[in-house]
């Protein structure tokens, strides 16, 4: 087994741990076998050794065990107990819907030829790279945003292309300004593969529904027909716009990853907490990002693997789930429109949160 594997023995005298461990290294090579006194399993039902192992790449453990003599004992059977369970499926959970991939089978093979393809990112704080603090970080070795987990993935693998990333995530942003910003932030730099993030953002309301599908469908119908991949974020407490956005992304028969998913299914088997997975409401921990950068890849390598199986793209030609407006829609400020009516109000000399120069005030009641 090539994964590491931390090693825990609760009263570690009693059960020989020296023994414990030189048995460990006669079957793995040193550099994979840990002692982790840290490491504790539910102490009510193992009574020894637990161990945990891992997989390159994985931020969480794939399988988990120990010893649980006292299970034997309540069968009334004398005898020693040790077992573990392979988590086989945990990524499989993230991934609503595989979609139509021919968008995205174009751009790994235009990256696998050493050509150069562009990432873009659009959505808030959390696509922008806020990430909080939780209990379970120190997993993690480097403080990553998922996007930075997404942008290694296509560079470990096509080491020959360059990969240029635009990341257009903006804190406290919707869909609705994402929808107006998407032509100058997104389009403009013509990317080949769009990631959509917004559905801790949004609301689950029609309005909702109405920018969101736009902003997709305006991605969709660019001229460069990117690759366009949603993913569903959802705070700590699970509420998220999934409901809602997955409409949209079932209509365009499009790749739909879900964070919500995966920790819903980790709460509901008591595997990890909240504040394992975020050290707030909203924003993923390190090891939460590491999460979502994993479900990425998880869906890249399947793609990958199976890349032959896919045809060459089609023209976009699906009708919009909802009313279709904004398309020609886009943000003005300062140095676009001139107000026919100031009060209060002065311009900034400088850029203010990734907006540009704005009009601004310290002072309620005033207008533009």
């Amino acid at each position: 087994y090539a994964g590491k594997i931390e090693v825990l023995g609760k009263r570690i005298g009693q059960y020989k741990g020296q023994v414990l461990y030189d048995q460990c290294l006669s079957l793995l090579p040193q550099e994979n076998v840990r002692v982790d006194f840290s490491v504790i399993n539910d102490m009510n039902y193992y009574n020894g050794i637990v161990f945990q192992g891992f997989v390159p790449t994985i931020p969480t453990d794939v399988l988990s065990g120990g010893q649980y003599d006292n299970l034997m004992a309540r069968m009334e059977k004398k005898s020693g107990a040790i077992g573990f369970a392979v988590y086989l499926d945990m990524l499989e959970r993230s991934v609503i819907s595989t979609g139509n991939n021919e968008r995205m089978k174009k751009v790994i093979e235009k990256a696998r030829n050493g050509e150069d393809v562009t990432l873009a990112y659009i959505g808030g704080s959390i696509t922008q790279g806020t990430i909080s603090n939780g209990a379970m970080d120190k997993q993690v070795k480097m403080k990553n945003c998922y996007a930075d987990i997404f942008f290694a993935w296509w560079k470990e693998t096509f080491p020959n292309s360059e990969i240029k990333v635009i990341n257009a995530g903006i804190g406290g942003t919707d869909s609705y300004l994402g929808v107006h910003r998407v032509q100058e932030d997104v389009r403009d730099f013509h990317p080949d593969v769009v990631l959509i993030e917004y559905s801790v953002n949004d609301g689950a309301d029609n309005s909702y529904k109405n920018s969101y599908d736009n902003l997709v469908r305006k991605v969709l119908l660019s001229e460069d027909s990117p690759a366009v991949l949603l993913l569903f974020m959802a705070q700590t407490s699970l509420i998220s716009a999934q409901s809602v956005h997955q409409l949209i992304g079932f209509n365009y028969e499009l790749p739909m990853v879900s964070h919500h998913n995966l920790i819903k299914h980790f709460y509901d088997t008591g595997r990890y907490t909240e504040s394992d997975l975020s050290g707030d409401v909203s924003h993923p921990s390190v090891f939460g990002h590491a999460l979502v950068g994993e479900m990425l890849w998880k869906y890249l390598n399947n793609i990958y693997a199976d890349l032959d199986s896919y045809g060459e793209p089609k023209v976009f030609d699906k009708k919009a789930l909802t009313k279709e407006r904004y398309q020609k829609a886009e943000l003005a400020g300062v140095g676009d429109i001139s107000p026919a009516d100031i009060e209060g109000f002065a311009e900034t000399g400088k850029d203010f949160n990734g907006w540009g120069r704005v009009w601004q005030t310290t002072e309620g009641g005033q207008m533009v």
